[in-house]
């Protein structure tokens, strides 16, 4: 089941089947927008908090995540999808979010781009997120696993192609583009997949 809901300055699409599924909320914050990821359990309507955008501040140039100062919600081939843009210095941003279900998973797809209209960031360029604190995360290359309090698998975050993902103490995870392109655009890509049961 798809659902898409608008509340003033909130957004939120979720995508389940019988079991579970994930939930995607964006709201503003100060002049940008924030989003959380989280796990529905269907026959509760239970959530279980997962992920949570860290995001910069006005005055930063290169912030930890894409700045989104507008954020959209439409529907793309029957997927619930919120589309944001913002920008930071004369740098451009925009990212997509779209729930979508495979025979395999429910999957939340998430890219993002900068159209550099400056010179590139010395530190960082890509998407940060805070895990909860009742989330455990294991990593082996470009995968990063959550797990409940329980050590049961919950899901597991995959880097997309030209992007790699990092995970700091267990607590902040990063995807980051491996190579920035100077007055251009330089995209990312990652995935949090539910396995459906």
């Amino acid at each position: 089941m798809n659902e898409i809901k608008a509340y003033s300055e909130i957004f939120q699409i979720s995508r389940t089947d019988s079991e579970s599924g994930l939930v995607v909320s964006s709201r503003k914050e100060r002049d940008r927008f924030v989003h959380a990821i989280a796990l529905l359990k269907t026959a509760n309507s239970e959530e279980t908090d997962l992920l949570q955008s860290l995001e910069g501040t006005d005055s930063e140039l290169w912030p930890s995540s894409p700045p989104l100062q507008q954020v959209y919600q439409q529907e793309v081939d029957g997927d619930p999808v919120l589309l944001g843009v913002g920008m930071a210095g004369k740098n451009h941003f925009s990212t997509s979010a779209r729930l979508f279900e495979t025979d395999r998973y429910v999957e939340l797809e998430i890219e993002s781009a900068c159209l550099i209209k400056q010179d590139c960031p010395e530190r960082f360029l890509g998407s940060t997120y805070t895990v909860a604190d009742n989330i455990a995360v294991s990593t082996q290359q470009d995968v990063a696993e959550l797990f409940n309090p329980d050590r049961k698998k919950l899901g597991e975050l995959v880097a997309g192609n030209s992007t790699r993902i990092h995970v700091d103490a267990g607590r902040i995870v990063t995807f980051f583009p491996l190579e920035i392109q100077s007055h251009q655009a330089t995209q990312w890509k990652y995935h949090l997949r539910l396995e459906r049961e």
